[in-house]
């Protein structure tokens, strides 16, 4: 996950309360617009005095995070980002590298699942969660020493087409952090304001970020 530009959903992944939406998980038809509200909280030496809780909105190729009073907004090639409680109304705005442009919300949750080349990932069993079935996932990612050595635990549903994590564990040797989906409403009609600057904030233009070197691909699980 090397996409500095996201929140933490993750996510990601992803997404104020633990109410599950009324969505159904048989809903048919390709995902195209999802919300979801996700919960990070943290155990060790990195422990948070309070989980972190992100709201998502997620429309075709945009996304808008909210952490509090920061936002994010992403489209299919830049990413903003201000704050409702900045007085001087600043919207920082950045074009996205080539590789983290996205057309699609499968293909936005895909760059945010890619793993260093070197990890390893394998089905170690299935869960049900927010009435979706996940097949969970270890990834075991490489450390130059024992202290660095860490491994990602994913529970991934397949909704309509695209692969959600509903819940990712990292362990370290220093701590755990746990994000999770606590809401999700798939295919809610969404109005394009939400993924629009706020009216009044002044545009601060970022230079993009130095080439990256590509994407890895997707580990296949071992079964």
């Amino acid at each position: 996950m090397r996409l500095s530009l996201r929140i933490p959903l993750l996510g990601a992944f992803f997404l104020m309360g633990a109410t599950l939406w009324s969505a159904s998980p048989a809903s048919t038809g390709a995902l195209s617009s999802l919300h979801a509200t996700t919960r990070l909280s943290t155990t060790g030496s990195g422990k948070q005095p309070a989980p972190l809780v992100v709201e998502v909105w997620m429309k075709n190729n945009k996304m808008r995070a909210k952490l509090g009073d920061r936002v994010q907004i992403v489209d299919g090639s830049n990413a903003m980002f201000f704050s409702t409680k900045d007085p001087e109304k600043r919207l920082m705005s950045q074009p996205l590298p080539p590789e983290y442009r996205a057309t699609t919300i499968a293909q936005r949750l895909q760059q945010m699942q890619t793993i260093p080349p070197k990890a390893s990932k394998k089905k170690v069993g299935t869960a049900k969660l927010l009435g979706y079935a996940t097949t969970v996932y270890e990834v075991t990612m490489p450390g130059t020493t024992p202290d660095q050595k860490e491994s990602v635990k994913t529970w991934e549903a397949n909704i309509q087409g695209a692969t959600v994590p509903l819940r990712v564990e990292r362990r370290a040797p220093k701590g755990t952090m746990t994000n999770e989906v606590t809401s999700i409403q798939v295919n809610p009609n969404l109005p394009d304001t939400l993924f629009t600057a706020p009216a009044g904030y002044k545009k601060v233009t970022i230079p993009t970020q130095p080439p990256m070197p590509p994407a890895s691909t997707p580990a296949k699980p071992k079964h």
